[in-house]
């Protein structure tokens, strides 16, 4: 059965909105994450990150986030929230006194689906003042999920059912900014979980699909219709590029061009009409 996970990291805003370390108030790290309900959390450099427990329902996935992040928001000190911004400069001053894992950019290597080859940003956290969030998904308990084979091509399509679409109603100049080092299209990792099952991490979303669970569940929907239906798809090598681009650098005329590649689930109007909405972060948190 297919299983949903997720890893999605925020900032976190002091009143009036600008955003703080996250271990500046509190959030320990990995070695000392908490076990709440829903899941963990940590951070992860400048940002919070979850980590909610896998479920095989898209919708109980996006209870725990809810419920771990309503307990993060209790410890924090009064007026402080959350941002879903994709990335954000920093004040390198402020690294002087931090911790060392704050000091580096954690990360191991991942792979591009395009040009089948390990990709890594090649920057120096202690140097580079960008950070950035991502929206990771997981999946695993499909057949074709123990072969990492598949993945190149279950990727391609991933970002054109979702990242593309995300991309489309996300379409502001950070998550572009982003996307120069990280969070690329095509960009994934093949994991290996506790229990033992071997499954996929698509890498390209941004924190911004956490924005509203209208979003968040649209998207991982299309992405159990690519998973459950890929056995019998062929993939068109002819619009690599060009998906590559509408996802990196937001060329709108590719987005919308390639939006009739994905006829069936996504339209150009319903499209629109989401980005037309408020689409900030949300998540009625108490």
């Amino acid at each position: 059965m297919l299983t949903f996970g997720s890893d999605p990291e925020l900032f976190i805003t002091k009143p009036g909105g600008s955003i703080v370390a996250a271990h500046s108030v509190g959030i320990p790290y990995l070695d000392k994450s908490p076990e709440v309900t829903g899941g963990r959390y940590f951070r992860d450099g400048w940002a919070l990150e979850l980590n909610p427990h896998p479920s095989t329902e898209p919708t109980e996935l996006y209870k725990n986030i809810k419920n771990i992040l309503s307990i993060v928001k209790k410890m924090l000190p009064e007026g402080h929230g959350f941002s879903s911004v994709p990335c954000t400069f920093i004040d390198l001053s402020q690294l002087k006194d931090a911790p060392d894992d704050v000091k580096e950019f954690g990360c191991n290597p991942a792979y591009d689906a395009y040009k089948l080859q390990v990709t890594k940003p090649d920057v120096d956290a202690k140097t580079y003042p960008l950070r950035s969030l991502s929206g990771h998904l997981h999946f695993s308990g499909l057949p074709h999920l123990d072969n990492t084979d598949n993945y190149p091509d279950i990727i391609k399509f991933l970002d054109l059912y979702v990242g593309l679409p995300l991309s489309i109603v996300f379409s502001r100049g950070a998550q572009y900014k982003r996307r120069a080092f990280y969070g690329r299209a095509g960009e994934f990792r093949p994991q290996r979980y506790s229990s033992g099952t071997r499954g996929l991490e698509y890498r390209t979303p941004d924190a911004q699909i956490l924005n509203h669970p209208r979003i968040f569940l649209f998207a991982l929907q299309a992405a159990t219709w690519v998973l459950q239906n890929f056995p019998s798809f062929e993939w068109d090598k002819s619009i690599d590029a060009d998906l590559q681009e509408a996802i990196n650098e937001g060329n709108e005329k590719l987005q919308w061009r390639l939006l009739r590649e994905v006829s069936g689930i996504y339209t150009e109007r319903m499209l629109r009409a989401i980005k037309k909405q408020d689409t900030r972060f949300n998540l009625s948190i108490r």
